[in-house]
């Protein structure tokens, strides 16, 4: 059996990248669609987007056919990377549930907002340091505790 085995057509795919998690859609034969910061939209093989870590993986019950248009919308458009409001999280929940979202953006931003608002009593600076305290622990605590259905790591060998 091959690490790819359990791996389904639409399943959202997570890897650690810093603080953040990067996510991408397992699109079937070896291959997940992914967007970076500077880079439009790519399909790559499993082991390029793992880049050597493990990768979590959320079961999708995903339309076929909504999925598969909106697999061709987004690669005839492409999409350039933009973290407020095309991230890779935005564009994978898009292709699976086609709803543009991003979870780990919402938490930092929402949970920085309320870090400022608490911490700048008036000042500006205070705010800032507020909003970015809070919005990345909240950021950490999130993706520490968000749930996957299994993971897959590529360091492991395959048994055939």
């Amino acid at each position: 059996m091959n690490m790819y085995s359990n791996l389904n057509v639409g399943d959202l795919l997570y890897r650690s990248k810093g603080v953040v998690e990067h996510a991408g859609v397992y699109l079937g034969s070896n291959e997940v669609l992914h967007i970076q910061p500077g880079r439009r939209l790519v399909k790559v093989p499993f082991e390029q987007y793992a880049n050597g870590k493990s990768v979590s993986v959320k079961r999708q019950k995903i339309d076929q056919q909504g999925f598969a248009k909106r697999l061709s919308e987004v690669s005839q458009v492409g999409g350039v990377y933009c973290p407020i409001s095309n991230n890779c999280e935005h564009t994978a929940h898009y292709l699976t549930s086609g709803k543009r979202v991003s979870p780990q953006l919402q938490v930092a931003l929402g949970f920085g907002f309320l870090g400022g608002m608490i911490a700048s009593k008036g000042e500006a600076s205070r705010f800032a340091i507020g909003a970015g305290l809070l919005g990345l622990g909240a950021l950490i605590v999130s993706n520490a505790n968000r749930r996957h259905d299994f993971v897959v790591d590529p360091k492991l060998p395959s048994i055939n």
